[in-house]
């Protein structure tokens, strides 16, 4: 995460005392959930181009801390611009702060356990979008230094995402074996019309799989909200 300011804005501090966060306030379905994290470049520009603005327009004020560690105005705007279009008129405030307090405890969680993510990881990952996007390095840079965003901002993007997901898949990811799966389609045949288990078989442990990992990282980011202080300015959310 871009390194926090320290200080709010010109006004002083909160007028109310922030309350305490409990396990109880885990956020609902993460945005992070997916597996993989192949960005597309033109959207990352966008997204670092609105961060940019709305740091100018909201000079920092202070939503959260975890552990200490900030969480800004500017910050929720770029997880904000980070959901689909079609959906963000459904999102509330309130959630979307608590998903990204997710984020911060597992980020501060990867320092604990000493996971961290290469440039070389990074470069790769940032290949295979540009690949995907059908973009060279060549274009992507000139593309960068017109919008007057260096290649560094891009990196840090992509290095914040490598390592939430390098989080989860070492301490939450499940895999449901292939007994399990037959076990579910021999229990829901008609659900699944005159396909044979063979032919269904990948996608179904890929389905049940997802769906454990949810509870399961559930469950985890639970025991890490249970010992770390969280405080939330609700004065502050607008």
């Amino acid at each position: 995460m871009a390194q926090k300011q320290r200080k709010q804005e010109k006004g002083g501090k909160p007028g109310k005392v922030p309350h305490k966060q409990t396990a109880s306030h885990a956020g609902r379905e993460p945005f992070w959930k997916q597996r993989t994290f192949l960005w597309v470049v033109g959207i990352v520009v966008i997204l670092l181009l609105a961060y940019t603005f709305f740091s100018k327009q909201q000079k920092e004020t202070v939503l959260a801390e975890v552990n200490g560690e900030q969480i800004t105005a500017s910050e929720l705007a770029l997880q904000y611009l980070r959901i689909p279009k079609e959906v963000r008129a459904t999102v509330d405030t309130r959630q979307l702060l608590q998903q990204t307090i997710n984020e911060e405890l597992i980020l501060q969680e990867a320092k604990r356990l000493g996971i961290t993510v290469t440039r070389e990881e990074v470069d790769k990952l940032l290949q295979q979008s540009l690949t995907q996007a059908g973009v060279d390095a060549k274009a992507m840079e000139e593309s960068l230094q017109q919008e007057g965003i260096t290649k560094e901002d891009l990196i840090s993007i992509y290095q914040r995402q490598l390592t939430l997901s390098k989080v989860i898949q070492q301490e939450v990811q499940t895999l449901v074996s292939p007994e399990v799966a037959r076990k579910f389609y021999q229990e829901n045949k008609e659900k699944f019309g005159n396909r044979t288990f063979v032919e269904v078989q990948n996608a179904l442990i890929q389905i049940l799989s997802s769906q454990q990992e949810q509870v399961a990282l559930s469950n985890y980011i639970k025991k890490l909200r249970e010992r770390v202080e969280i405080r939330v300015y609700e004065e502050n959310l607008k």
